[in-house]
């Protein structure tokens, strides 16, 4: 509309008007080229390196990390719906920015600039209702019903906007309950006793930790689950007065070394004939801990195969909050020239138990 406005002009109206906006044109296709071969390098540099595909093995690497063959299929997309048999519009084209990644783009933002929303990615329902937005929207351009074009482009903002104003006014509500509750129970003996019920009372599926006065020092069994309990302190946290997040990875391990001494009470590292070595270590952080805390860190045996054993962790804090859990995998050498070994038979023979 605009290049036919232009070209509608009178000549000596005209002056630089084409030149400048043409050159504003080539300006926002070259940058918008340059940021898509930018991001799809990255994206599939990174999914190329986690997949373990044997046939992408066979293809070279820089082939299938190069953007080139894919600006190469858009550009003929582009020539071929150009072409005016193909009566190619401008919705075809529109379609899944106008209605699938309205929601994703709206969330990402949100993140950004909004307090409080920085909550785990719901997928499984931003993709649903990112479907369902392009459903609506193809229906409505099939039927030339332009209030079911809007609809499928808003859907999925409206949408988001809920996710990340539920999430705030569920956060309030709890506060402000948990407020007006405590109050009331200051006043009314019988919501005294519910509420000293309520705090030692742990939330469902989560289970309470144990006393300190019948907690071993040297850690316990739970099941299949080896947990030891300690209190965070001034040398776990650092200069904002959180404890640090390298601090965590050496709760895991002075657990770890627990529930080996538990596991193979007659284990002698001056005597063995093997040692145990980290060949990975992964950790997710969830929450944050301060000083003073209790921090309750459980381990267990998650898997073994013929070499390796994986180890599962979870770390809770003082109201049984998950602060972060992950998984480290272990292998083991011989004692005299680090040669890699199978598992030995006492190993297996003590962690099979807990598996």
């Amino acid at each position: 509309m605009v290049v036919q406005y232009i070209d509608g002009l009178p000549e000596e109206t005209k002056g630089l008007l084409p030149i400048a906006y043409f050159t504003f044109l080539g300006i926002c296709v070259l940058t918008t080229i340059d940021s898509g071969y930018i991001s799809l390098k990255w994206f599939l540099g990174a999914n190329l390196a986690k997949s373990q595909n044997v046939l992408i093995g066979m293809i070279p690497k820089k082939i299938l990390e190069s953007p080139i063959p894919t600006f190469f299929v858009v550009a003929v997309v582009a020539v071929v719906s150009a072409l005016e048999f193909m009566k190619f519009e401008l919705e075809f084209f529109m379609v899944f920015y106008a209605s699938f990644f309205v929601g994703y783009a709206a969330l990402a933002i949100a993140r950004c600039f909004v307090p409080n929303s920085q909550h785990p990615l719901p997928q499984i329902r931003m993709f649903s209702m990112a479907s369902i937005s392009l459903v609506i929207f193809a229906f409505g351009y099939c039927t030339s019903n332009t209030p079911m074009l809007y609809l499928g482009s808003i859907l999925p903002l409206i949408h988001v906007i809920w996710l990340v104003v539920n999430a705030d006014l569920l956060r309030v509500v709890q506060e402000k309950a948990g407020e007006v509750f405590e109050a009331a129970a200051s006043e009314i003996p019988a919501l005294k006793a519910i509420a000293k019920t309520q705090k030692a009372t742990p939330p469902s599926g989560v289970e309470a930790p144990i006393p300190a006065d019948t907690h071993s020092l040297g850690g316990h069994f739970e099941d299949k689950w080896f947990v030891y309990s300690f209190l965070a302190t001034y040398q776990d946290t650092n200069s904002v007065g959180n404890v640090y997040f390298g601090m965590y990875a050496m709760f895991v391990g002075k657990t770890r070394e627990l529930f080996f001494n538990k596991a193979m009470p007659d284990f002698d590292l001056k005597t063995t004939d093997f040692y145990i070595l980290t060949r990975s270590f992964e950790h997710k952080f969830v929450r944050e801990a301060r000083e003073f805390d209790t921090i309750t860190v459980k381990i267990r045996v998650s898997d073994v195969s013929r070499k390796f054993c994986t180890l599962e962790h979870q770390v809770f804090g003082t109201d049984n909050e998950l602060l972060g859990k992950g998984k480290q995998n272990l292998l083991f050498v011989s004692s005299k020239d680090y040669s890699l070994l199978d598992i030995p038979p006492q190993v297996h023979t003590a962690f099979m138990p807990y598996l």
